[in-house]
């Protein structure tokens, strides 16, 4: 987030990422209330509104990765445009 606010790098995430990650971050931390990991969430959309990409899940099924998971991921970075620099 830091880095992202500084401007030193494009952060790109869909609402799926955010929702594995909030999951993830639930089922390992439980001492974390789930109000406060979507406090969290909540906070990063807000000072970086144009980080969500949308409409690339007629992606997915064209991508061929080890982790058939990982798709979803790939497919928003090829519609937000990523960059490696």
């Amino acid at each position: 987030m830091r880095l992202a606010l500084a401007e030193a790098y494009r952060s790109l995430q869909s609402d799926r990422l955010q929702e594995e990650w909030t999951e993830a971050l639930a089922r390992d931390r439980p001492d974390l209330s789930r109000e406060k990991i979507q406090r969290v969430r909540a906070l990063m959309e807000q000072h970086i509104p144009d980080a969500t990409v949308e409409d690339y899940d007629a992606l997915i099924g064209q991508l061929t990765l080890p982790d058939s998971g990982d798709r979803h991921i790939v497919a928003a970075a090829i519609k937000g445009d990523a960059e490696i620099w």
